[in-house]
């Protein structure tokens, strides 16, 4: 089975738990919006797994947690592997 990959744009301060699963520094609000996409990514894709997130920052009022009521923040590329179970 081939991994297929997804890219997407989330707030870079979710960098260290889904990279590193370090949840410090997550506020109330940020630790649900984040529950929120990861629950997204399983029921989606099967699986939520981070592979990699780019240096590069920018702020942006759209992004690919918006629609979690995340508002506008610096944003990175986040690499997933999307490949689906079974």
């Amino acid at each position: 089975m081939a991994i297929q990959i997804d890219h997407f744009e989330l707030p870079t301060h979710w960098a260290p738990i889904l990279i590193n699963g370090d949840e410090g520094g997550l506020d109330e609000e940020d630790s649900q919006a984040l529950d929120a996409f990861v629950d997204w990514m399983v029921e989606t894709y099967g699986k939520c797994w981070c592979l990699d997130v780019e240096n590069d920052t920018y702020f942006s009022k759209y992004h690919d947690a918006h629609h979690l009521g995340v508002g506008a923040c610096n944003v990175s590329l986040f690499t997933f592997d999307v490949t689906k179970n079974g």
